[in-house]
């Protein structure tokens, strides 16, 4: 058994009905006179997300706590946010028995979370992560070099599968987070390109920047799509996903650090997390320095 609750399965079966009733009938690129506003685009980002979504969800509701790994990275795609948050909680509420655990864990949602973006990228606008390639390589081979450092020396024996961290999910496929992620990314959206047209550049950094606090997810989307209509190039959107996931990365980091009261744990996140970070936007940097002395006459 799934363990599925009835709310959960209305909601699939209700978001179902939508994507094939809803999503037909949506108007085919911007519905407004300023093209700002692709509500066909926001939908596909809103069943995109909540799938990827509802499917780890599945996968957690499957096999539970079977592992640190497994709830972290599954829990990481889901919500990076909860699981950060959930990680450092149970490591307090243990008296600081489980630092190395909940350092795993959330290092684990964190790669997941980076890893999800560039999916996104693949997915929406392959340009723009060949622009981000190396910011998004550093970032995720960082993290993975990290776990295996930090495995190899506790050899995960400071838990057992009765006291590991468990997240305590709600369906992801729910209509108020449907909801949620489409309003999320027609803001950024609209903004964005605002930002673009008043500010250049630099306005659509800012927006990234402030859209990587809300959802780096649906900031990354939005970026991507932006890309894919000529709004802005495939370089621009990477450097805008970069950030927006640089950003999300430190903003989960205050929410564990804020949560725990373990100062070893608070120092080791702090100090990986900022460089995962930092490598991302110097990735990014280096890639886009690289590729204009290139492309000069």
């Amino acid at each position: 058994s799934l363990g599925l609750t009835d709310s959960a399965l209305r909601s699939a079966i209700l978001l179902a009905i939508l994507a094939f009733v809803v999503y037909p009938v949506l108007p085919r690129g911007f519905a407004d006179r300023w093209d700002l506003l692709d509500l066909r685009a926001a939908w596909i980002i809103v069943m995109l997300i909540a799938g990827i979504g509802f499917v780890n969800y599945i996968l957690l509701k499957m096999y539970g706590p079977k592992g640190v790994a497994l709830t972290g990275f599954l829990g990481g795609i889901v919500n990076s946010t909860v699981t950060v948050t959930e990680m450092a909680t149970r490591d307090r509420d243990s008296g600081d028995a489980l630092t190395g655990v909940a350092y795993a864990g959330i290092l684990l949602a964190i790669v997941a979370s980076i890893l999800r973006n560039a999916v996104l990228l693949v997915l929406l606008a392959p340009a723009a992560l060949v622009s981000g390639m190396l910011a998004f390589t550093l970032m995720i081979g960082a993290g993975v070099v990290l776990l295996v450092l930090h495995y190899r020396s506790v050899r995960a024996s400071e838990a057992t599968a009765q006291n590991q961290p468990l997240i305590p999910l709600t369906s992801p496929f729910s209509i108020t987070s449907a909801i949620k992620y489409g309003l999320v990314f027609l803001d950024i959206q609209v903004t964005g390109i605002l930002g673009q047209r008043l500010l250049g550049h630099a306005g659509f950094y800012f927006i990234s920047i402030i859209g990587g606090v809300l959802s780096s997810a649906s900031t990354v989307a939005s970026a991507a799509l932006l890309a894919a209509h000529g709004t802005i190039t495939p370089s621009v959107a990477a450097i805008g996903a970069v950030l927006a996931t640089a950003v999300s990365v430190l903003v989960n980091v205050v929410f564990a650090t804020r949560v725990s009261k373990d100062p070893g744990l608070k120092k080791h996140l702090t100090l990986t997390m900022s460089s995962l970070a930092v490598l991302g936007i110097l990735g990014v940097i280096v890639q886009n320095a690289v590729a204009s002395l290139m492309t000069r006459p």
